[in-house]
């Protein structure tokens, strides 16, 4: 989504910078740089990948996009992709919901 307006919340981590309302369903939106410890990464507009999963919505967000790539198939590994002589991660979503469930205490009481 381009152009999103992320509604904060308060009393959750930092890293959650808000939701956004995508179809008229709500997404928290997550900064990946804050929630790796990286405090000070304050990302401009409100450009965020939304994430429609079967068992949670959420969204991260991200900077402008430089370009699309398509790797070739011997550049693709199990860690990420090669390009350019760099090791490009791949993205766990898993993680990320971990991550929200385990500091929002879901499921505790």
């Amino acid at each position: 989504m381009h152009s999103a307006k992320i509604h904060p919340l308060p009393f959750v981590p930092d890293y959650i910078e808000g939701v956004v309302n995508c179809r008229g369903l709500p997404y928290t939106v997550v900064n990946i740089a804050k929630m790796d410890g990286n405090e000070n990464c304050e990302i401009e507009g409100g450009t965020v990948l939304v994430f429609k999963r079967e068992d949670d919505q959420f969204a991260i967000h991200i900077s402008n996009i430089e370009m699309f790539f398509e790797p070739d198939e011997n550049d693709i590994r199990a860690d990420g992709i090669r390009y350019k002589m760099n090791l490009i991660p791949f993205f766990d979503a898993n993680l990320v919901e971990k991550r929200l469930l385990a500091d929002l205490k879901v499921g505790e009481l």
